[in-house]
């Protein structure tokens, strides 16, 4: 899969570098796009959004009244080029929408735009196979709300891997399917994407705990808690009230620390966590079980893993490291022991396992200029 992806982007770079030829005369270029690629299917929506940015602005007498005259965008993935219906544009960009019918194939979709007759370069956008495995949401922003009066309803933006396209991806809340706003995808080999949706007003006006799941093609995700109002609320209202999935860790990785590791001057250590339950609002640390828990800064959660670095070598723990992990459900502890160097550890303490990798999203390129748009495209 690695290298069918890596031959896109052999292509892709391929198709930049010959549409450059020949379009010193252009009035502009496309540098860029949201969003970055598409996902291959049959959508049951006619048009999907696509916005493009220049590499500089259009002439200044360029304007509303003249611009759909002036300024055309023109699309293809197989066969001849056709014109996209724009909707709206500033000096260094434009709104478009796209027929479906260009994304039934895994590809390339090449997309131009002409000023005042003048072709700019064809820009190239990866048209990829849908997820196959189901998503899985790895974060929800914000995790709690306060109780209003049910109003207005509130954004929920869903961090989510592999995410699928417009019309193919879902979001239940509390099981009953939820507003989708807009869908971000970003680029790089993973398909992963944050979803704006809303948490429906009418469940803001009282405490209690609720569900978030994503449906694909591929299957439904794994379940997230997003909470309204306080806990205390919420068990005066009904004391038999359980939050579900505690959290637990399971696993450390490496499972012991050297004292050549926590020694002056040592560098930072790369721990990695796995945990069940609902993920932790929190990580946190304390040495030799006194003093005071430190917040760990900026760990990666992904999934049900946690990575994380620990400054060790200032620390300097004499016999063990605990970790603790906290979420409206709990708080959960285990220790890291600090042992001999290694040729005076028992080798049953050397046998540990290195295969476990910390499984991240990667380094997610940030959409430029996210555009919120129609929340349901054109039929």
């Amino acid at each position: 899969m690695k290298k069918k992806s890596f031959l896109f982007e052999i292509v892709a770079s391929l198709l930049l570098i010959a549409s450059l030829s020949g379009t010193a005369n252009a009035v502009v270029q496309i540098v860029s796009s949201s969003p970055k690629k598409f996902i291959q299917g049959n959508y049951s929506y006619n048009q999907l959004p696509l916005h493009i940015y220049y590499d500089k602005w259009l002439p200044d007498d360029i304007n509303g009244s003249n611009i759909n005259a002036r300024v055309k965008v023109y699309a293809r993935s197989e066969g001849n080029f056709q014109e996209l219906f724009t909707d709206g544009w500033t000096p260094d960009s434009m709104s478009c929408w796209l027929p479906t019918s260009l994304l039934k194939n895994q590809g390339f979709l090449q997309v131009k735009v002409t000023v005042d007759g003048v072709d700019s370069n064809v820009f190239s956008i990866s048209i990829v196979a849908a997820p196959s495995k189901p998503p899985v949401i790895t974060s929800v922003s914000p995790d709690h709300f306060d109780v209003t009066n049910g109003a207005v309803s509130a954004d929920l933006n869903i961090n989510v891997s592999n995410i699928d396209g417009w019309g193919f991806t879902g979001v239940l809340i509390d099981g009953k399917s939820a507003f989708i706003g807009n869908l971000i995808i970003q680029p790089g080999e993973e398909t992963y994407g944050t979803i704006m949706t809303s948490m429906p007003k009418e469940l803001l006006t009282k405490s209690a705990q609720h569900t978030v799941q994503v449906k694909t093609r591929a299957g439904l995700s794994n379940i997230v808690n997003v909470m309204v109002g306080t806990l205390a609320n919420i068990k005066s209202v009904n004391p038999g009230f359980k939050l579900a999935d505690p959290i637990t860790i399971t696993k450390l990785t490496p499972s012991f620390l050297t004292k050549a590791q926590t020694s002056a001057g040592a560098p930072e250590v790369s721990i990695t966590a796995i945990f069940s339950g609902a993920t932790p609002k929190s990580i946190l640390y304390r040495i030799d079980k006194t003093g005071a828990w430190y917040q760990i800064q900026q760990p990666i959660i992904f999934g049900n893993q946690a990575t994380f670095s620990l400054p060790f070598g200032i620390l300097q723990p004499k016999s063990l490291v605990e970790i603790k992990m906290v979420n409206d459900t709990g708080e959960a502890i285990k220790d890291l022991n600090v042992v001999p160097d290694a040729q005076d550890k028992p080798e049953s303490m050397l046998q540990q396992s290195n295969t476990l990798k910390p499984v991240l999203p990667g380094t997610q390129e940030k959409t430029k200029n996210p555009v919120r748009v129609n929340p349901l495209p054109p039929k």
